[in-house]
């Protein structure tokens, strides 16, 4: 009796080995952090906010504009991939009045790792190395996440592919 026990055990354990790793890269594989245009605004339930790209309509009616910054996005090579324009961010919004929700608004597909904490890649274009997507606001770099750092009305936020040390592009080179 006591042998069957130790067997059962050691093939729970080994199921659960062989299994649990599956069932996780499943579960990464359909948490939703690949964005696209083509998805939902919400996500299928229209509640599922975590991770669900959306596409940016035209600017919503005077009445409910909420925060409007700029936003540019210039990828590998220095080709820009957005902007500089206007967009319109709200707290209602899925990323709400952010660095990332400017970066949302742009409509551009990008992928977040490490708890959508972490921009990994931008329309195609993903980080290598030590090289990979940045972000700056008023032209100062950031370095927290950009889920974390609130804009403001009228503020100019930079996202871009840096491939060296320097501190990107300035704001008054791409509005020109």
């Amino acid at each position: 009796m006591r042998r069957k026990f130790w067997y059962l055990v050691g093939i729970l354990i080994l199921s659960v080995a062989v299994v649990g790793p599956t069932i996780y890269a499943h579960r990464l594989a359909n948490d939703g952090s690949s964005m696209s245009l083509a998805e939902s605004r919400d996500g299928p339930s229209g509640s599922d906010h975590e991770g669900k790209g959306r596409v940016t309509p035209a600017l919503p009616p005077a009445a409910d504009q909420g925060c409007r910054v700029y936003v540019a996005v210039v990828g590998k090579g220095k080709q820009v991939l957005f902007g500089p324009a206007q967009v319109s961010l709200s707290s209602g919004q899925k990323w709400g009045a952010t660095a990332l929700g400017a970066l949302d608004a742009t409509g551009l597909e990008y992928h977040l790792a490490y708890g959508n904490k972490f921009v990994d890649m931008v329309a195609g274009q993903a980080n290598q190395g030590q090289w990979g997507w940045m972000y700056k606001v008023n032209d100062q770099v950031i370095w927290k996440p950009a889920v974390d750092v609130e804009v403001k009305p009228g503020d100019k936020i930079i996202w871009w592919y840096s491939q060296d040390r320097s501190p990107g592009p300035i704001w008054s080179e791409l509005s020109k």
